[in-house]
């Protein structure tokens, strides 16, 4: 008799494995947008250190200031860090070995949907150092600023957050390199 319950319970967690839906994964739109071509310095991306809510390859919901969630089925294709980094390398364009180059480091603050009334805004928020290429990362950074912005997505739904997400990143992009032009 032992057994053959043993036998149902696996049947049943089986069926149940089988019938989930699988994982959706994402990433960002790695098109260079035009917006922030870095013509005056190169900008190379060195680390990004993510906060520790955005650790887990799930995309995050912030449903208000005190709570937070997570999307069950919609992930990253990979490290969160990594596709900002990759997102951010392919706004700033290629390196040309003429111009002098700033490598940016700092902390990933923010990367989530945050979920409005009306539906749900993409919200970014790095603070990034700015050093010149060769300095050790604990030399005094030659520039600093926390960066910001919201943009609202289509729907509240994890492709149109990711979409927005990456216009977001193109609009740091662009006030980076704005930044970056008076180094």
């Amino acid at each position: 008799m032992n057994r053959l319950a043993n036998v149902l319970v696996a049947a049943v967690l089986i069926t149940g494995c089988v019938s989930a839906p699988p994982p959706q994964y994402f990433t960002l739109n790695m098109e260079p947008s035009g917006k922030a071509r870095a013509e005056k310095n190169n900008l190379d991306v060195d680390h990004l250190l993510p906060a520790e809510a955005l650790i887990r390859n799930q995309i995050l919901i912030k449903k208000n200031p005190t709570e937070i969630e997570y999307y069950k089925r919609a992930m990253w294709a990979e490290r969160v860090d990594a596709v900002v980094r990759e997102k951010l390398e392919a706004e700033f364009g290629p390196k040309n070995d003429s111009r002098p180059t700033f490598i940016l480091s700092g902390d990933l603050l923010a990367f989530e949907q945050l979920d409005t009334e009306g539906g749900a805004d993409a919200h970014i928020k790095m603070a990034l150092e700015f050093r010149p290429a060769g300095s050790s990362r604990y030399d005094k950074p030659t520039f600093s600023k926390t960066y910001e912005i919201r943009v609202t997505a289509k729907t509240r739904s994890p492709g149109a957050v990711v979409e927005a997400l990456s216009q977001g990143v193109e609009q740091i992009a662009a006030q980076i390199v704005a930044d970056g032009k008076a180094l």
